[in-house]
């Protein structure tokens, strides 16, 4: 799964973008935080700068529950969240047997950057502020 093509090549829409959650159980004896960096590793937010803005990870969570790491992903198409899908369940840790993945189907809101959510000091965005619950990043 190496496709890669360029911002220029794919144009991003609604349409077409696939979004999914990989809902990753870690294998006994692993640090749940470290394989979540391995994830990120993978592919670093630096990426969205660079021709590779047509999939990528939005981040990986440390999570209470059945799963340990639920890891939001964009990509511009099926075969671009096939890739990332791909890199999350062979990542050195991970229970490629236990783990899972739910593809969106609808947003709510639609658009989803419109979602309010609580943003501590620590992570507020100067360029672009606003008052708290307002998505600064999106």
């Amino acid at each position: 799964m190496n496709e890669q093509t360029s911002m220029q090549d794919t144009e991003l829409t609604w349409e077409n973008a696939v979004r999914a959650w990989v809902l990753v159980k870690v294998k006994a004896g692993f640090n749940k935080g470290e394989v979540a960096q391995r994830i990120l590793n993978a592919f670093q937010m630096g990426d969205c700068e660079r021709s590779r803005v047509n999939r990528f990870v939005i981040r990986a969570d440390v999570v209470v529950g059945p799963y340990d790491i639920v890891v939001p992903l964009s990509a511009s198409s099926p075969n671009m969240a096939k890739d990332i899908i791909e890199s999350v369940v062979g990542t050195d840790g991970v229970d490629a047997n236990d783990t899972h993945v739910v593809e969106v189907k609808d947003h709510y809101p639609n658009p989803p950057h419109k979602a309010c959510g609580y943003l501590a000091n620590s992570e507020r965005n100067p360029a672009r502020p606003g008052p708290l619950g307002t998505n600064a990043w999106g």
